[in-house]
């Protein structure tokens, strides 16, 4: 098997680090390594700022960075004690403090589940078939257990099973009867590079041609998405099942479609060129074998799992794209542009707006194992990180330098989770309900067609055998709930926790919520229903009766001047200036009560809140 290799100055300087020629000096985790590091990250930033003739943006207040790190690091702004307790504060090193007290909170999961989510495309059902709980499950249990990053990669690509037994498996289930779509995908997300268009033809704008792109997709194409049904032929049962009227018959449906699919690798299955292969370098439905386009050689014999090599060859820390790609990502997440852009799109000619500060995160990110955390850890530690944001619109084609992170709105999911802190008590801890569809599924597998048609033949031994194998799921989800607060409300709950994607209309849509369909398709771009939401949509509705978080703290508040601090350190984070107070109280004594609506109104309706700052 061979291997292309094509390495750029930027791949070299990382091999040089792989081979022990340069030292990435790791950081371990501990706050002196730490700082350490992100003083060598702001080093380097401030000479690429240098050779622009550029300078850093001033320090940002703690009122900006309380609000500027909850929402980056758990998604929220923080709650009116949240705020205080930061603001009141005389320990120097409060901020670093908070950075690690945010990174292993439940808000954290919460968060950055939503972030991968966009990334892989997760739905509650994926494809409309396949009960994608399991999976959703297994990431925010990958977040919650900090699982390295090229441990969760490796696990998704080389999935096998239901995915009740193997959440991962939900990846490739997500692509059901795609495996060319879903190579392109994994390439994309995983290795920042697209091939998608080199599955037609050769690829217009880049080196890769439609043989090398049929060469990787040789490795995943063996894995089998559709399943026999268990124990069951499910064709032979469909014959059967034509002795049932049609209410049996949509039982049945439903008790075996979850059956239908299962993930497992069939080294027999051969990927051919297709029929009007046109190109020189081989011919119409020649057989393929697999090989990489880029990184390391790799060896494999007839034995070998091919999605074990191909995971292992992605995951590798001498793949030049594999590390280089998260750390990107993760940097344009927190500083709101790329150091290459776009983040999934990366080329030879790819403009690399400071080489040497990618080389410096990539060698971070492989010296401390692809622990997302800590790398993390080392980016929000940055002066860098803690300077003002930029006001400017950057064009798909204006290079940024980092003078400080760039102003961009919240996601759709980080305005609802902020709204949603001033409405209800324990916002991070409130679960949503389990699938309980999925309760039958592994006994269900066990079972034999008669078995099966006799179940959809007997409705009340169908809801005994549900009770009895959901009730230690329904236990479970019952103490979770009442540990969190949420009894019988499950409409305001954190977008982690809600249907994923949220209904057309609903709030998280209108906001730009992905519907899931495309890698990273959520937008910020405004519209006019936004703005309808704002003003008189259901959940601001919630925010002015009196049960709600915000009506509540205001209402404790003792006379007017701690009423309209506690308004503004609720929503902005910070008290009002001298003019703002005067133009509130005004308001106030106009309208008395109704004031305070108007004020939130107000409030919620300023860039000021839905930018971060």
């Amino acid at each position: 098997m061979t291997c292309r290799m094509r390495l750029t100055p930027f791949a070299v300087a990382l091999w040089m680090c792989w081979l022990g020629l340069v030292s990435p000096d790791a950081v371990s985790g501990s706050q002196p390594e730490i700082q350490a590091a992100a003083r060598q990250v702001d080093l380097l930033v401030e000479q690429g700022l240098r050779a622009q003739k550029a300078q850093p943006n001033l320090r940002i207040s703690d009122e900006q960075f309380v609000r500027r790190v909850y929402l980056d690091v758990i998604g929220r702004v923080p709650t009116l004690d949240e705020a205080r307790r930061f603001l009141d504060s005389t320990d120097r090193d409060k901020r670093a403090k908070l950075i690690d007290q945010l990174l292993d909170s439940p808000g954290y999961v919460s968060n950055f589940y939503n972030y991968y989510a966009d990334i892989l495309r997760i739905q509650t059902r994926l494809n409309n078939n396949v009960p994608g709980q399991p999976y959703i499950d297994w990431l925010k249990d990958s977040l919650r257990q900090n699982k390295r990053w090229d441990v969760m990669v490796r696990e998704l690509l080389t999935a096998e099973g239901y995915i009740w037994d193997n959440g991962a498996a939900g990846y490739y289930l997500r692509d059901v009867g795609m495996p060319l779509d879903n190579l392109s995908n994994t390439v994309r997300i995983f290795l920042g590079t697209q091939l998608g268009c080199a599955q037609c033809h050769d690829h217009p704008f880049d080196k890769w041609s439609q043989l090398e792109f049929y060469e990787m997709a040789a490795f995943t194409y063996g894995v089998q998405t559709r399943s026999r049904g268990g124990n069951v032929n499910l064709r032979e049962l469909r014959r059967e099942a034509r002795s049932l009227d049609q209410s049996e018959q949509r039982v049945l449906r439903r008790l075996v479609r979850p059956l239908s699919f299962k993930v497992e690798e069939k080294s027999y299955k051969q990927l051919r060129l297709p029929d009007d292969y046109k190109y020189d370098d081989a011919k119409p439905k020649q057989k393929v074998e697999p090989a990489t386009v880029f990184g390391e050689m790799v060896s494999m014999s007839k034995d070998d799992s091919r999605t074990e090599v191909f995971a292992a060859w992605v995951t590798s820390k001498k793949n030049p794209r594999f590390a280089m790609t998260i750390a990107n990502r993760l940097w344009a997440r927190l500083m709101g542009v790329g150091i290459i852009n776009p983040v999934d799109d990366i080329r030879d000619d790819s403009e690399n707006v400071n080489p040497a500060l990618l080389e410096y995160l990539t060698a971070q990110m492989i010296a401390g194992d692809f622990d997302l955390k800590q790398y993390l850890r080392l980016v929000l530690n940055t002066q860098t990180y803690q300077r003002q944001a930029s006001r400017l619109e950057l064009r798909p084609d204006q290079l940024y330098y980092f003078s400080g992170p760039a102003l961009r709105r919240m996601t759709a999911e980080q305005v609802w989770d902020s709204l949603l802190t001033m409405v209800v008590d324990e916002v991070d801890t409130r679960t949503g309900r389990p699938d309980f569809r999925l309760a039958l599924a592994p006994k269900l597998a066990r079972m034999n067609g008669d078995e099966l048609i006799a179940l959809a033949k007997n409705p009340q031994k169908l809801r005994q055998m549900t009770r009895e194998e959901a009730g230690p799921m329904m236990m479970q989800a019952m103490q979770m709930r009442r540990k969190g607060g949420s009894r019988g409300n499950d409409k305001y709950l954190r977008a982690s926790e809600l249907p994923s994607p949220a209904p057309p209309g609903h709030f998280l849509r209108e906001f730009g919520q992905s519907d899931r369909e495309q890698i990273e398709a959520s937008t910020t771009e405004p519209t006019l229903t936004q703005a309808l939401q704002l003003l008189n949509g259901q959940i601001d509705q919630q925010l002015i009766r009196k049960t709600s978080v915000l009506y509540r703290h205001v209402d404790a508040a003792a006379g007017d001047d701690a009423k309209i601090n506690t308004l503004w350190l609720s929503i902005l984070s910070r008290e009002p200036s001298s003019t703002e107070r005067r133009l509130a109280e005004r308001e106030i004594a106009d309208h008395g009560k109704d004031g305070y609506a108007n004020l939130v109104w107000a409030l919620l309706n300023t860039r000021e809140f839905l930018f971060i700052q």
